[in-house]
Order: structure tokens, then C-alpha cells, then sequence
């Protein structure tokens, strides 16, 4: 019999907050370099830049304000660049540079360094699979149309 599908997701969502509150755990960036909101706009900047202030605030959820100051200290730093947008004078685009790359880089390796331990010196090599499958499910999952209202 299959497990009630509505166990099921609050079983998964207690255990993703669980796991990706570890996952910023062992990859918090050194605090000299960035704050972990800092990290995560940079992140969300290599991802999808060129980006406005305005998308990149919607993708974090933060105020456009906040995200204005957090892209204001990224870019002091050097870890992004701002240029007009050639599409429309009146917008300015974010984007990352070499230097943001490679803080972001130290930070992501930190990251997928401890869950590729974990995943070695705790799970089976069937349990291994089993995950690996679970991620492509969980993809499929994040991409549903499903109405939020069932």
C-alpha cells in the first residue's frame, strides 16, 4: 500500500528545511567575505544575470530596497558589476564577475564537498541510488502544475 501522499510531503519538507539548514551550515562563507543573504543573491546572480535589481529582489524575496543594499556591498566588494541594460537605457543589469565567481565557488565546494561525504560515509550504495532517483522525483515535483488548492 502506498503511503498517504499528504504524510509524505510533510515528511519531505520537514527533512529538506532540515537538510538545506545543514547545507548552509557547512557552507557558510567565511565572515569576512559574505554574509549568508549576500551569498544567496550572488548565487541567484550567477544563475539567472544579467539581472535587474527588481528580479533578483522577487527571486529572493526580500524588498527591491534590500536587495539594492545587498547588491551595493557585492559590488564594492567586486563580486558583481552593474552595467546599463542595451535593451532599455533606463535599467541597469547585475552580473557577476571573476572575482564573485570564485568566492562563490569556494562556497559551493564547501557545500557539495560535505553532501558527497555525507552521502558516501552514510548511505548503502543501494540507498545511493534510491537518492539519486529521489532527486530526479524531486525535480519533477518542483516543475508540477498541480493548483496549490488540493
Amino acid at each position: 500500500m502506498a503511503p498517504d501522499a499528504t504524510e509524505t510531503a510533510m515528511a519531505l519538507t520537514r527533512e529538506m528545511r532540515a537538510l538545506r539548514g545543514r547545507l548552509r551550515e557547512e557552507s557558510q562563507p567565511p565572515s569576512d567575505e559574505l554574509t549568508l543573504p549576500q551569498a544567496l543573491a550572488l548565487g541567484s546572480i550567477r544563475e539567472g544575470g544579467p539581472i535587474t535589481n527588481a528580479a533578483l529582489a522577487q527571486i529572493e524575496h526580500v524588498r527591491h530596497q534590500t536587495m539594492n543594499q545587498t547588491v551595493a556591498v557585492l559590488s564594492d566588494r567586486g563580486y558583481v558589476k552593474r552595467r546599463p541594460d542595451p535593451d532599455d537605457a533606463r535599467r541597469v543589469l547585475i552580473e557577476i564577475t571573476a572575482a564573485g565567481d570564485q568566492v562563490l565557488e569556494q562556497i559551493m565546494t564547501a557545500r557539495y564537498g560535505w553532501l558527497s561525504a555525507a552521502i558516501e560515509e552514510t548511505l548503502t550504495p543501494a540507498e545511493r541510488d534510491i537518492l539519486a532517483i529521489s532527486a530526479e522525483l524531486m525535480r519533477r515535483l518542483a516543475g508540477a502544475d498541480v493548483p496549490s488548492d488540493h
